[in-house]
C-alpha cells in the first residue's frame, strides 16, 4: 500500500503522465483495490474499483470497464450482495454476446451459475460455455465448468440429482486439472470423490 501511495506522488508531479491520466489513475485504483482485497478489507477494496470504474466509464475505457466491474461483482458476490453481483454477471453476459466475445461469454456463463439458484438455467449455461470451450480450445475455464456441473448433479435436494452424470463430471473435472496442472481443482476433485463415494454408499 505505502508503495502505491508513493508511486501516485510521483504521477501527480509528473507533467509527462498528463496526457495518460486516466489510463494510470485506473490503473492505480484498480491495483489497490486488488491489495485491499488480498488483505481480505472488503470495503477499501470496493471503494477503489468503484473510483476505477467511474474514471474508466470517462475515458470510455471498455477494457478497463470490463476487468473491474467483474471485480466489484466478485466483491459482492462474497459480501451479501449477490443479486448486485448476479444483476452485472448477466449484463456482462449481454455485452459479450452483442460483441461476440468468447471468452467473456464462458466466464459469464460460470460467473452466473455460482450464484443464480435456477438450476435447469445454470446447467444449460454451463454446457453451453463447456462446448464454446472445446470449439474454441479455451480451456482455461473447463475446470470451473465441470466443478459446477459436479455441484449440480451431486446435490441430494434437487430434482438433477444424478450420480452417474455427477461422476463423468468429476471424471472431467480431474482429466483438465491434471492436463493444465491445476492444483486447486486436483484438490476440489478428491472433495467431490468422497462425496460421491459417501452417498454411492462405498464406504472402503
Amino acid at each position: 500500500i505505502k508503495l502505491l501511495e508513493k508511486s501516485i506522488q510521483l504521477y501527480d508531479i509528473d507533467d509527462s503522465l498528463k496526457l495518460s491520466k486516466g489510463y494510470y489513475l485506473t490503473f492505480f485504483y484498480n491495483l489497490k483495490g486488488i491489495t485491499y482485497y488480498l488483505l481480505n478489507r472488503e470495503r477499501e477494496c470496493l471503494d477503489m474499483w468503484l473510483k476505477t470504474e467511474k474514471i474508466a466509464k470517462r475515458q470510455n475505457d471498455s477494457l478497463m470497464i470490463k476487468r473491474v466491474r467483474n471485480n466489484i461483482a466478485i466483491i459482492y458476490s462474497t459480501t451479501g450482495r449477490e443479486k448486485e453481483a448476479l444483476k452485472i454477471f448477466k449484463e456482462d453476459r449481454l455485452n459479450a454476446i452483442k460483441n461476440k466475445d468468447t471468452a467473456s461469454i464462458i466466464t459469464a456463463n460460470i460467473n452466473i451459475s455460482t450464484l443464480d439458484e435456477n438450476l435447469d438455467s445454470n446447467i444449460i449455461l454451463l454446457n453451453q460455455a463447456k462446448n464454446l470451450c472445446k470449439r474454441t480450445k479455451i480451456e482455461s475455464g473447463l475446470t470451473n465448468i465441470y466443478t459446477n456441473l459436479f455441484s449440480a448433479y451431486i446435490d441430494t435436494s434437487s430434482i438433477k440429482y444424478n450420480l452417474a452424470e455427477a461422476k463423468k463430471n468429476l471424471d472431467s473435472l480431474f482429466y483438465y486439472a491434471k492436463k493444465n496442472s491445476r492444483t486447486a481443482s486436483i484438490s476440489s476433485y478428491y472433495e467431490g470423490l468422497s462425496i460421491y463415494y459417501f452417498l454411492n454408499k462405498q464406504y472402503k
